[in-house]
């Protein structure tokens, strides 16, 4: 007997030697604030990713109003936390996040750990796809974490140049440029460029490679490398005019993005007689509106328009039809033709409108209200509404009306549209709190604080409703617009969970 209790407490011990202590929740300033409130609902999740990551987004809150002390707390539990969930792509995506916040906190330490541990889980990993992913992440969070990251940065660099697959080599190398232009860094992208091409002429596919080429040559434009882009837009061509025209979805979808490159690059002769290669009318429809776009003058667009506008007559395919009626009605709006967009765009309504099943995947509805939108039509958005499938749907392609209006600064409407949303989500039948989170982010947008509270007052599920307070926290703190009646009305609907 005595054997067995030794037994049991050896057990004991070793298993509490081995699990992780709590990670205890950051302290902050002020807790009644809305982000306080943020980082006291997002402590309460059993998912230690899940908590990182909203401790992520809570940080930008703090770096917002300037309060390093809470940032700095809140940015080192949630390094932690990542930590004590291992060494996975989501906790790697999640230590890069916080790296750039942990560097502006002063902690400098912390932060090259955490861009350390995503050069580490890269270097290994075997799947070149998720080295691809991640490296472009690596580099920009190491860019964003200013001087602690620079020797990391070139590790980083120098990493994608040994990517054994060609075409994910050349994807990374070529990510990362766009990442170094987008950060507007004194760092040349030239060296990327020459690197990929090699890369790019063993990839398997010739519209794959030829799309590579499009890209490269569009880098080199941007950075002023005249020749060297009228070099690598010839290449993309010599790819395309090997043999035949797209025998695939993915063919035809490389060749959709070479043909807009290749326009906008100066190639319009060129980009015309690739249209001629596709198989499908939709997909010739979508490549002339990238030629249209890139056109030099009114009248070179409205002639290309018109092209598309020819091609789409052909098109049979209700789900392609809808879209590329909706395309060319943006596009037409864009050259502020609108009796050619209001034509295009009521075809593609009324073809929805007897199609529920598409209606009810939402994407095609809610280009068409944002399209709609944009032309302010507005009373025609309500009509697409009130023919939704169901709440659910209806509210989801609410928010994204009220999402264009809140692009376009017309905050009063765009509440108009996340009330009609707010009010489908208590009829829904499913998905009633992530469409809630969503009604959430938009009244935060909108500065409507006490309709933000209320949304959040209906929603049920714990990390739903942790993603909704912490994205209203994040927006709406740093305006000023939250005042304490409102921090201690969030307060009451939070306790009362």
């Amino acid at each position: 007997m005595k054997l067995f209790l030794l037994g049991a407490v050896g057990l004991l011990l070793m298993s509490s030697c081995r699990s992780t202590p709590p990670i205890p929740r950051p302290a902050v300033a002020d807790e009644t604030t809305f982000l306080g409130l943020a980082v006291a609902e997002a402590s309460r999740l059993t998912d230690q990713l899940a908590r990182a990551e909203l401790y992520r987004q809570i940080t930008l809150g703090y770096q917002a109003i300037g309060d390093e002390a809470s940032m700095r707390s809140v940015a080192g539990a949630g390094l932690q936390l990542a930590r004590a969930a291992g060494a996975t792509e989501q906790s790697i995506r999640v230590r890069l996040g916080l790296a750039p916040q942990l560097a502006a906190a002063g902690e400098d330490a912390s932060a090259r750990d955490a861009l350390e541990a995503g050069l580490q889980f890269v270097s290994s990993a075997d799947d070149p796809r998720v080295r691809a992913d991640l490296l472009p992440l690596l580099v920009q969070s190491a860019l964003r974490s200013d001087e602690p990251a620079r020797p990391i940065l070139r590790r980083s660099v120098d990493e994608a140049y040994v990517i054994d697959d060609p075409e994910y080599r050349a994807e990374a190398l070529i990510r990362i440029a766009e990442v170094y232009q987008g950060a507007e860094t004194f760092l040349s992208v030239t060296s990327f460029i020459h690197q990929a091409s090699p890369a790019v002429r063993s990839v398997a596919g010739r519209f794959r490679r030829a799309q590579l080429f499009a890209r490269l040559a569009d880098l080199a434009e941007r950075s002023g490398e005249a020749v060297l882009a009228a070099r690598l837009i010839s290449s993309a061509t010599e790819e395309i005019d090997r043999q035949g025209g797209p025998t695939s979805e993915d063919e035809s979808e490389h060749l959709v993005t070479t043909v807009t490159h290749v326009a906008r690059l100066g190639r319009r002769e060129d980009a015309l007689r690739f249209v001629e290669l596709f198989a499908l009318p939709h997909d010739g429809v979508r490549a002339m509106i990238g030629i249209a776009e890139a056109a030099q003058t009114d009248a070179a667009r409205l002639n290309h328009l018109r092209h598309a506008s020819q091609l789409a007559q052909r098109v049979e395919d209700t789900p392609h039809f809808v879209d590329v009626h909706i395309r060319l009605a943006a596009a037409y709006d864009q050259a502020a033709v609108p009796p050619r967009a209001n034509e295009h765009i009521d075809r593609a309504a009324q073809v929805l409108a007897s199609a529920p099943d598409l209606y009810a995947r939402i994407e095609l509805p809610g280009e068409l209200v944002q399209v709609l939108v944009r032309m302010d039509r507005l009373q025609s958005v309500r009509e697409i509404l009130l023919q939704a499938p169901d709440e659910y749907v209806r509210g989801a392609v609410a928010v994204r009306a009220a999402e264009q209006l809140i692009a376009d600064g017309r905050l009063g409407l765009a509440d108009d549209f996340l009330t009609i949303a707010l009010i489908a989500s208590d009829e829904a039948a499913y998905l009633a709190d992530p469409l809630r989170r969503a009604i959430v982010a938009g009244f935060a947008r909108t500065g409507s604080i006490r309709l933000a509270i209320r949304t959040v007052e209906r929603i049920t599920d714990a990390l739903q409703r942790a993603e909704a307070v912490t994205v209203l926290a994040v927006v709406a703190e740093p305006t000023g617009a939250v005042i304490p009646i409102y921090r201690a009305d969030l307060a009451s609907v939070l306790a009362s969970r």
